[in-house]
């Protein structure tokens, strides 16, 4: 038999810890209006100097996968890496943030004309759901043969910076 506590029950209650909270000092301070596009917004945040480092560590980590000699299985194409471009590596970041939108159960589904259900039209005027599995089976954001907290730990510092100015 469980032990049963005769203790009566006592409620604890405190005030609550009043924290200042100043709304002028938080949050991104560029100026935004009625003119401003999503686009110029997501500028602000992931800059040049990001997507540059996004582009040439993903196109190092495809090129290294294409050259490696693993064993294809019956049904794989062969797989050849096009260099991305920041163009590109935009578009591809755009429809990952719409993908977290649209609820769909593959991710080639959103892709295809042939289910209506979760067909979304963006995506394959975008670009081929071939080409968008590639980059994000490629995406990398350091060395090839960085281990551990070295795969994100350049990437993450400079999207804090980056935020950290804004």
């Amino acid at each position: 038999d469980p032990q049963v506590d005769d203790e009566p029950w006592t409620d604890t209650t405190a005030p609550l810890l009043e924290l200042p909270f100043d709304d002028s000092t938080t949050g991104p301070t560029f100026h935004c209006d009625n003119n401003t596009t999503p686009i110029d917004v997501m500028n602000q945040f992931m800059t040049t100097e990001l997507i540059e480092l996004i582009i040439s560590c993903t196109n190092a980590y495809g090129q290294a996968l294409c050259n490696t000699q693993r064993p294809h299985t019956r049904g794989a194409r062969r797989q050849n890496f096009h260099p991305t471009n920041p163009d590109e590596i935009r578009k591809f970041l755009g429809l990952c943030l719409l993908q977290g939108q649209v609820n769909s159960c593959h991710l080639r589904k959103l892709f295809t004309f042939t289910d209506s259900l979760y067909f979304h039209p963006v995506f394959p005027y975008t670009m081929s759901g071939r080409r968008f599995e590639q980059l994000l089976r490629c995406l990398y954001v350091s060395t090839v043969n960085s281990k551990g907290m070295e795969k994100v730990n350049l990437f993450v510092r400079k999207v804090i910076t980056r935020f950290q100015d804004l």
